[in-house]
């Protein structure tokens, strides 16, 4: 049956013209947010050099898959992958293979994978409402907390393909009308889990909610995600001799917790950055007027209490960052704008109350809209920075030897040199593994810096060996000239800040290794 849109819920012109006022004004912020993000993405989608710390690390990844090198390995001083499934690394790897290596083909995964979530969201909404508008907005909704969630749905990074198939296998699994359709959900949702495991958190209590929503039904998403997600561990695990294991399960399960998240989570994640949302969701899930049998209820319950467990989860843990919001957020796009669908549906008489309802939903959507308001000029590359990276690149490439730059390996692909072993990584093994595997690595990169091996060491700040290297290199410059230029955009903001050099070198000739500021022609 096809559904009015909210102003024709209003009896006379002048009330029908208030609601169409409101009304216009969520489309206008709807527009403005999605039409922000879209112009943000495409215009960083191909600035040459990382958006965020790890990003070169990741093309490291993708880069030892197109060289038909082995993803999980021992750590060691040339790689440490990072803690998480392959999926995104091998998709990534397949479009590279067609448009050439670099960040642009791991950034075109995560924007298309974006746009694919913002289509689910629609697609959602308006399934459930029949209304058009409602989906605009949820999408919108989820596309306004972008700056919010890290500024992360289209960096060179594994969390907008990991939604994306979490978002479509829950259309499948709500809509699903045969055994055959919650199949393809169970793939989906197995595809979520192999491009980041937190999808694990979401998928156990959607599979809970199937039971009760579709009852025997429900075994064939059960039985998809079991084969072909969990089911496929212990083939993984085989392939890579032990070492899938270490890093996608051992690895996390020991990060350190930071407790104070436990409440902060909720008071300023959630509570502080999406108040509205969080109520109309609420609403929608407790409100016995929604039209929602008990199963179906149980069901959405359950989707937002798996989309919240993954933000959580991820928040709790030592380096956590804005982006494990995501689930979260997705999921209070969607219920807070069924929520407001159901308000604006079910109040029916006097007017007065019709109308006063109504605006106090509309406005209510118009202020968490306005909460999460963020300045889009600031998270787009300037051309000094990509005019100061060429020029360091250009600079590491003249440097004698190997050069090691812990937090930003990647530059040192760029000119043509070798790139070592992540810092972020590294952490990761010392702080979680501090056994014979942890002490191997720390041994290894102990003597690679009291042999010198390096021609130059470049860091962004302390480095976690710092006594060590400190004792055989010593600072000889800074990098850039500018306090202004190539700083990262999201995630920790840094940059290359000062230069090492080999003691016996800088003594020979104490010149040799400076780079050239990068503000200087």
């Amino acid at each position: 049956m096809r559904r009015r849109p909210a102003s024709a819920l209003f009896g006379s012109d002048r009330l029908s013209r208030i609601a169409r006022a409101l009304e216009w004004c969520l489309v206008g912020a709807s527009v403005w947010y999605l039409g922000s993000y879209l112009v943000v993405a495409l215009l960083r989608i191909g600035y040459p050099f990382e958006l965020e710390w790890m990003e070169g690390a990741v093309a490291d990844h993708v880069l030892r898959i197109l060289r038909g090198q082995p993803l999980y390995v021992r750590p060691s001083l040339d790689f440490v992958p990072f803690v998480y499934a392959p999926l995104y690394f091998y998709v990534s790897a397949g479009l590279a293979r067609v448009i050439g290596f670099g960040l642009l083909p791991l950034r075109l995964v995560s924007f298309l994978s974006s746009l694919a979530c913002f289509g689910m969201i629609y697609a959602f909404i308006r399934r459930e409402t029949g209304s058009r508008f409602y989906g605009l907005v949820a999408a919108a909704l989820f596309a306004a907390t972008y700056r919010a969630a890290g500024a992360w749905l289209d960096i060179a990074r594994a969390d907008s393909l990991m939604l994306a198939f979490l978002l479509a296998g829950l259309y499948l699994a709500r809509f699903a009308g045969s055994a055959l359709v919650l199949t393809c959900a169970g793939v989906l949702f197995a595809l979520a889990f192999h491009t980041k495991q937190t999808a694990l958190f979401i998928a156990l209590p959607v599979a809970a909610g199937l039971v009760a929503m579709r009852g025997r039904r429900s075994l064939a998403f059960i039985g998809t995600f079991g084969l072909l997600g969990l089911g496929a561990v212990p083939l993984l695990n085989a392939a890579y001799h032990g070492w899938y294991n270490y890093y996608v399960f051992f690895l996390p399960a020991h990060k350190q917790l930071v407790l104070p998240v436990l409440w902060e989570f909720w008071t300023g994640d959630l509570l502080r950055v999406m108040p509205m949302a969080c109520g109309l969701a609420v609403l929608w899930l407790a409100w016995r007027r929604t039209g929602l049998g008990r199963a179906t209820r149980f069901f959405y319950i359950m989707v937002l209490a798996g989309m919240v467990a993954a933000a959580w989860s991820g928040r709790l843990h030592y380096g956590g960052y804005d982006n494990a919001l995501l689930p979260a957020y997705g999921g209070l796009a969607m219920l807070s704008l069924l929520g407001a669908w159901a308000l604006v549906r079910q109040v029916a008489t006097p007017l007065s109350r019709r109308v006063g309802t109504t605006a106090a939903v509309f406005l209510s959507c118009i202020a968490q809209f306005g909460l999460l308001w963020y300045n889009p000029v600031v998270q787009i590359p300037s051309r000094e920075d990509v005019r100061a990276g060429k020029e360091l690149v250009a600079t590491l490439a003249g440097l004698p030897g190997d050069v090691f730059i812990p937090q930003h390996g990647y530059l040192s692909e760029l000119a043509g040199k070798r790139s070592f072993v992540h810092q972020m990584a590294l952490c990761d093994v010392m702080s979680a593994e501090p056994g014979q595997t942890g002490e191997h690595l720390v041994q290894e990169i102990v003597q690679a810096i009291r042999r010198q091996r390096f021609g130059a060491i470049i860091l962004d700040g302390p480095f976690t060996l710092q006594d060590t290297l400190l004792a055989y290199y010593v600072p000889q410059s800074g990098v850039f000239d500018s306090e202004d230029v190539f700083w990262t955009r999201t995630g920790m903001k840094i940059r290359p800040q000062g230069v090492f050099v080999p003691r016996r070198v800088a003594r020979a000739n104490p010149q040799t290794l400076s780079p050239q500021p990068a503000g200087e022609k």
